[in-house]
């Protein structure tokens, strides 16, 4: 997913963005919406880029999924729903969302925490390849952390439905141990109700 020392939501599927080859983007060095700039291209797909970006205002370094393709309106209804099923659920466990927005002429962009850590699939590649496993405590601690959030999800009425090493994040806490964060909510659905834009009830 994301290399290079820092990672960021990067949903990896056809309808989203995949890991950048460093590919050239017109929009890096641009300032969105006066709020925004983007520094650097991080994952790339088909229908999407993910750049990460600084606010201007506070600095603070957040990740920007930005949809190309804008015209096909079953990936406008994702971006939707990957936004207001996020806003529905305040939690560690879950990737921040911060905003959403259109920009005429470039498409939609959605905002969310920068996450410093990494997607537990590239974890799980680094150990294969030196022929080694994750930490004892690692495991047990992402296992914690992820039923934590199965629990919260459960609550709200959500079922991910994409749960994959791909769309879960891993970083280490103020006291050293392993968390996860979910992220790529564009296929969940909210049980028993709709409860915002591009959410619908049922499985």
């Amino acid at each position: 997913m994301v290399k290079k020392g820092h990672a960021a939501p990067v949903c990896r599927d056809a309808d989203d963005a995949r890991p950048s080859r460093r590919q050239k983007t017109p929009l890096l060095g641009t300032v969105l919406a006066s709020k925004y700039k983007l520094l650097e291209n991080i994952g790339e797909g088909g229908f999407g880029v993910v750049y990460l970006a600084k606010a201007v205002a506070s600095g603070e370094r957040v990740a920007i999924k930005h949809l190309r393709k804008q015209k096909i309106q079953n990936l406008v209804e994702r971006f939707e729903r990957e936004e207001a099923v996020m806003r529905l659920i305040a939690d560690d466990g879950i990737v921040r969302v911060i905003e959403r927005f259109h920009l005429d002429g470039y498409g939609h962009f959605l905002v969310m925490e920068h996450v410093d850590g990494r997607a537990l699939d590239d974890l799980i590649a680094d150990q294969d390849e030196v022929n080694a496993r994750l930490d004892f405590r690692q495991i047990l601690d992402i296992m914690e952390s992820l039923l934590l959030t199965a629990r919260v999800l459960d609550a709200h009425g959500v079922v991910h439905r994409d749960i994959k090493p791909e769309n879960i994040m891993v970083s280490t806490d103020a006291d050293g141990r392993t968390r996860t964060k979910i992220m790529d909510f564009g296929v969940a659905k909210v049980m028993g109700g709709n409860d915002g834009p591009g959410m619908h009830a049922g499985m």
